[in-house]
């Protein structure tokens, strides 16, 4: 200690240690008035006089006719009302909800908020500060409309999936079709046990008993069978034409028969709720069977443009196009449609025999929860009828007609209206969140959200029931995150709206129109290609031409596809904006947990975790005066969001001081072709656009230093990952890397990384011996710190080779491949991703030898405890249990021409002892990043200033930078001070009944040096 008793951190007295981070700021500060008086100021704003554009936003419906999305082609063009705006709900949605729903919240009966309230027993929310005022009443109302949205959504979706034949795909319908699988299975198994001992199939069953047949043995005995067929389909059919659909039904394991006749069977009921004609039901499944024995039977190996075709139709999961193909491909076959039907006609009286509902004794369906004394029968799903009446003649039977039962059909009601109000698209709060208490018990007012997102994990749900008031940290740092308030920038948001108005493609903004094809396109996929020379005629470069072609037009089409997915999801954000806007008193994100405790805002589309358009849309509810170290601090901000953040903190600023004339004309008239290229040259383009235009404010009041600012400014790890796998090594040298130690600049990880893999490429390009010289002459000059950033940064999150790989080669894709300048052919660019990847993971491994150290024991950990046959779970330092959900044989994946099913086989499924091993790293991690937000949200609180945080990233008023990095730094070095490895060596020891490994030896780093180090966050 010094000779006040005061501690020492680093040689530095403990005060000054605490201020360290701060000391360019306030070096800054003093030089303050003399920047305002610069030459460089006085011109800027001078210059920015007579500039000011109109940044008013059109609020309300005004602006909805310009929100038209459509699918590339003209005359499809459609106007997306917005759901949110008005007093009611668009048309479109009321038609939809008059018919066809029983799941509805608005236009009930008129009563009060607090009548209903009270009716619900919903007594607790009368304690709200806002409870009995018209914004309470706003906000009840929103919920309420929320879930109609959804509903509404849900039912038109279902009304357009059963018209097309696809209503087995949707979820209600699949856990039904669950529920029959294993009897539907064993139905079938019983009949190919009949069939199998048909004289014509014994000597097929004597030769192949016991052999597990791959698809070519499949094949080849479905070829030796064909004669067999056309032999007996002449017989007479016995009472389910066996020896007809008996050869058939020993070529299909069961699990595929089953599915192949459930799908049609229900799709065919529900598109047609009178009932649907037996004989085209009977075809359908006939000719699925057909295709999935054809493709089966296909043992080629070698790809041509017909089986190319091929494979497109059973993606594009249709049955009969499978089977032109192969007649095309392989000539004539035995099938016809007698045969079809006869096979379809045999699966379905299994189906029809097998399928049952549960109903009450009254008859109606049972359908959820029943009381224990509830008397339940087993009644037939599907009703058929025959069509043989006295009024019809015999060969009116074809009429025959398979019907829903009224109780499958309240049962597969009663499932949608469940299903449709499960998700609702919920909006900010106008009012501050509830509190949280409990699992579901906080947040929104009427709309239960869970406290964690769980996805129905027993085990985690039963680990947090447990956990009880262990949670109290947890649950006050998520009220701290939940009650931040927020409002929309209007000046941003019409800065939005007049550039799509205007088809501007900036800053990541879509086109309203698609990429137009070009007229080899047109040629290759409108109707003159049939005019193009066969397959056969052409020589091999023109053949490779052809598919190379074919390539194009594919990537076009995906790309087209993209941007109509990009307009829909700029259309819903601009909705909630646009909406949002009208309530400049505030507004609020609740949020919630993922499975490892990051906290995520609930509602969608638009939140401040979203893309840097939501972020730029985004200000706090209230502001604060500048300051003069806030000024600074803005103007590190806008240099950071450049991508201008390996500088010292001084040096960052005075990159923006030297830019402050653009830097005020940008903030002033944004979309004026002589200031818009300045801010879309940064790295966030609408965040940067929102500083210059704090900046042009504070600037243009007349004292700069009170200006009352709202924008949050950020404070972002340095590889954060990395920083804590440095803190629990107490890894030095890891620790210098990713700014852990303190430095008059920062350190780069990626930069670091980058030099070693050129240094290794320099060397096996030079180097003749070397098997890589010549992918390493390739990569000459083309490796830079972008090519390798996201591979370092997912290291410590158990990125695989593979991974690795593709992140690599994305990034080459993008510079010099067909994406950039096309220096590097696709296989080139392949080859070179792979060589990049070893170089990066293992120059990774050798600069954080105190990371790869205890990744590894934690590796070793999870394998030992994933050996008991159970999940691997822990308890985070804040008290946070968590429980990994990854399990193996919960299901059967079943893939047929038809449809892909995932089958549930068991309840209680057993865990996936790899995934348990590989994902505990990164999950243990992410864990503890998380518990370092919470603690600085809870302790930053308690200053009573305004916090909102990003995972790694964490925000607050410009004037509050510096006591946030002062808190986030002291909230680090107390998360570490604890025994975080001791501690959870000790739980999974005491849990498992298991002996892990000693713990890895920790380096020297004094953590406390952390608190005087200006780049751990910057």
């Amino acid at each position: 200690g010094n000779a006040n008793g005061e501690a020492k951190v680093n040689g530095v007295d403990g005060d000054a240690a605490h201020h360290a981070p701060l000391s360019a700021a306030s070096a800054a500060s003093q030089e303050l008035p003399q920047w305002l008086a610069s030459p460089a100021v006085v011109e800027a704003r001078a210059a920015a006089k007579d500039v000011r554009a109109d940044l008013t936003p059109q609020i309300g419906s005004s602006f909805d006719h310009a929100m038209v999305v459509h699918r590339g082609k003209r005359g499809l063009e459609e106007v997306r009302p917005n759901p949110y705006a008005g007093p009611a709900l668009p048309e479109s949605y009321r038609k939809v909800l008059d018919v066809h729903s029983s799941v509805r919240l608005l236009d009930q009966p008129e009563v009060s908020v607090e009548e209903e309230v009270a009716r619900l027993n919903m007594r607790h929310l009368q304690s709200h500060e806002e409870f009995g005022t018209a914004k309470f009443a706003k906000q009840w109302q929103l919920e309420a409309r929320s879930v109609d949205m959804a509903v509404a959504t849900y039912v038109k979706k279902r009304m357009q999936t059963e018209t097309r034949g696809d209503g087995s795909s949707l979820g209600p319908v699949q856990r039904v079709m669950q529920s029959w699988f294993n009897d539907v299975c064993d139905g079938i198994k019983a009949e190919q046990h009949l069939c199998a001992v048909l004289p014509p199939f014994q000597e097929f069953q004597r030769q192949n008993a016991g052999q597990k047949l791959s698809p070519s043995e499949m094949g080849e005995r479905y070829r030796l069978l064909r004669q067999a067929i056309m032999d007996m389909q002449d017989v007479r059919c016995s009472k389910y034409g066996r020896n007809v659909y008996g050869p058939i039904m020993l070529l299909l394991p069961p699990e595929k028969l089953a599915v192949l006749v459930m799908h049609p069977v229900l799709a065919a009921v529900l598109a047609f709720p009178r009932g649907a004609r037996f004989l085209s039901i009977a075809l359908r499944v006939g000719e699925a069977v057909e295709a999935e024995l054809h493709v089966q039977a296909d043992a080629s190996g070698v790809m041509s443009p017909s089986r190319r075709k091929v494979a497109a139709a059973v993606k594009e999961r249709s049955p009969a196009k499978v089977n032109r193909l192969f007649r095309m491909i392989n000539g004539p076959v035995t099938w016809d449609d007698k045969l079809r039907v006869q096979v379809g006609a045999g699966l379905i009286s299994i189906l029809l025999e097998r399928a049952k509902v549960d109903v009450n004794a009254d008859g109606a369906a049972s359908w959820g929860r029943r009381s224990p004394d509830a008397t339940v029968t087993r009644a037939p799903a599907f009703e058929h009828d025959n069509g043989q009446s006295v009024r019809r003649k015999p060969e009116s039977a074809e009429y025959g007609r398979v019907l829903a039962s009224s109780a499958l059909r309240a049962i597969i009601d009663q499932g949608h209206d469940f299903a449709s109000a499960l998700n609702p698209a919920l909006l900010p709060m106008l009012v501050r969140p509830l509190p949280w208490t409990a699992h579901g018990v906080g947040g929104y007012l009427r709309t239960r959200i869970d406290l964690m997102r769980t996805h129905g994990d027993g085990g985690q749900l039963g680990a947090l029931k447990v956990a009880g008031p262990r949670l109290e940290p947890v649950l006050r740092a998520l009220d701290v995150l939940s009650q931040t308030s927020w409002l929309i920038s209007l000046p941003i948001l019409a800065v939005v709206q007049r550039a799509w108005k205007d088809d501007m493609v900036l800053a990541a903004l879509p086109p309203q129109n698609d990429t137009p094809m070009p007229e080899w396109a047109q040629a290759m996929s409108g109707p003159d290609r049939a005019d193009q020379r066969p397959w056969a005629d052409l020589d091999t470069e023109e053949r490779d031409q052809r598919l190379r072609l074919a390539r194009d037009l594919r990537k076009l089409k995906q790309h087209n596809r993209d941007l109509h997915s990009l307009r829909c999801d700029l259309i819903n954000k601009m909705h909630v904006a646009n909406e949002m806007a009208q309530y400049q008193n505030g507004f609020y994100f609740p949020h919630n947990l993922d499975f490892r405790g990051r906290a995520y805002p609930v509602p969608p589309h638009l939140n401040h975790l979203g893309s840097d358009l939501c972020r730029g849309l985004l200000r706090y509810g209230h502001g604060k005066p500048l300051g003069e170290r806030g000024l600074f601090w803005l103007k590190v901000h806008l240099a950071n969001l450049f991508g201008v953040n390996k500088l010292s903190l001084a040096d960052r600023a005075r990159w923006t001081e030297d830019r402050i004339k653009r830097v005020v004309l940008a903030g002033r008239d944004p979309l004026h072709p002589d200031h818009r290229q300045f801010w879309l040259e940064a790295e966030e383009p609408w965040q940067a656009l929102a500083t210059c235009m704090e900046l042009a404010a504070a600037l243009d009041s007349p004292v700069p230093e009170a200006y009352v600012s709202s924008l949050p400014v950020h404070q972002d790890g340095s590889c954060n990952g990395l920083q804590h796998y440095a803190a629990l090594g107490r890894d030095e040298i890891g620790g210098a890397q990713v700014n852990l130690v303190p430095g008059d600049k920062p350190s780069d990880p990626y930069t670091t990384v980058c030099k070693r893999v050129i240094i290794k490429v320099e060397e096996d390009a030079a180097n003749p011996a070397s098997p890589h010289q010549a992918v390493a002459k390739l990569l000459t000059n083309k490796v830079a710190r972008k090519v390798v950033k996201q591979t370092v940064m997912t290291t410590v999150y158990g990125v695989t080779f593979i991974g690795a790989r593709d992140q690599i080669k994305n990034r080459l894709h993008e510079a010099y491949g067909d994406a950039g300048s096309k220096e590097l052919t696709e296989d080139q660019v392949f080859e070179a991703a792979g060589y990049l990847a070893r170089l990066t993971l293992t120059s990774v491994g050798d600069i954080f030898v105190g990371a790869r150290r205890t990744m590894d024991w934690l590796t070793a950990s999870a394998r030992i405890v994933a050996g008991t046959g159970r999940a691997v779970r822990w308890v985070t330092p804040l008290g946070l249990p968590v429980v990994q959900p990854y399990r193996r044989g919960g299901h059967v994946v079943i893939k047929t021409v038809l449809q892909e099913v995932r089958m549930s086989v068991s309840e209680d499924a057993p865990i996936h002892k790899m995934r348990q091993r590989t994902a505990f790293p990164p999950n243990f991690v992410h864990s503890l990043d998380s518990t370092h937000l919470m603690m600085t949200a809870a302790a930053f609180a308690r200053t009573g200033r305004t916090f909102a945080g990003v995972h790694d990233s964490y925000w607050t008023h410009a004037c509050d930078v510096e006591d946030l990095a002062k808190v986030l730094r002291e909230q680090f070095v107390e998360l570490y001070s604890m025994p975080v490895l001791e501690d959870l060596k000790r739980q999974f020891e005491m849990d498992y009944k298991v002996s892990l490994p000693p713990l890895p030896p920790k380096g020297n780093l004094d953590l406390n040096v952390v608190k005087n180090s200006p780049y751990f966050f910057s």
